[in-house]
């Protein structure tokens, strides 16, 4: 599309992707840069920006490689009885808060709360204390000693272009774009505003 739209390029911006510091990207998004591209993970801060839904993630485990699940092709929730699974608590996600909730109907699982979003510190700390973690599918190679696992839950979590509640008018073109292109291809447009 660059090539139609050259008035347009992308320039990727250096920013704190940690727990602690993802709450005030989210707050002042459009104020250092236009877009954020990832996963919509948070209900919580929902009234900070929008988002252009551009697919879906499907929700795995991730597990040491060393661990007695590392090899299985997929995991059920029987499959974790026994183990300590680490949830991320830090974004109040309707689909995260589903499956804790399954998991609770099982109590031969041990659910830990990180009471913070994806960082890598989480992904070192599952690997460390040889917990299960309740990863997303792209998030497969983030850590060289994890193995992620299919899940066989059929919940996925939207990804896509975060954008500014009030974006600006060059912000609104390229989504526009992104949007006709979308279509133009066959896939259906979703934008989820912030309520």
């Amino acid at each position: 599309m660059s090539d139609q739209h050259p008035r347009f390029t992308i320039n990727i911006v250096h920013f704190e992707d940690n727990a602690h510091a993802l709450p005030a990207t989210y707050r002042t998004l459009g104020e250092r840069f236009d877009i954020l591209a990832g996963p919509f993970l948070t209900d919580c801060w929902k009234d900070y920006f929008q988002m252009l839904e551009l697919g879906r993630y499907r929700l795995c485990f991730a597990v040491s490689r060393n661990h007695r699940l590392a090899s299985r092709e997929r995991l059920s929730i029987k499959d974790l009885y026994g183990e300590t699974v680490a949830v991320v608590n830090g974004g109040k996600n309707t689909v995260i808060d589903e499956v804790r909730s399954e998991m609770k109907n099982h109590p031969k699982i041990r659910i830990k709360d990180v009471p913070r979003l994806f960082d890598l510190d989480v992904f070192n700390r599952c690997e460390e204390s040889n917990a299960v973690l309740l990863t997303l599918e792209t998030w497969a190679d983030v850590h060289p000693s994890l193995v992620t696992i299919p899940s066989d839950l059929q919940l996925t979590i939207p990804y896509g272009l975060l954008y500014p509640m009030h974006p600006s008018g060059e912000v609104s073109q390229f989504l526009g774009i992104i949007n006709e292109w979308r279509s133009s291809q066959g896939h259906s447009v979703i934008t989820r505003p912030g309520k």
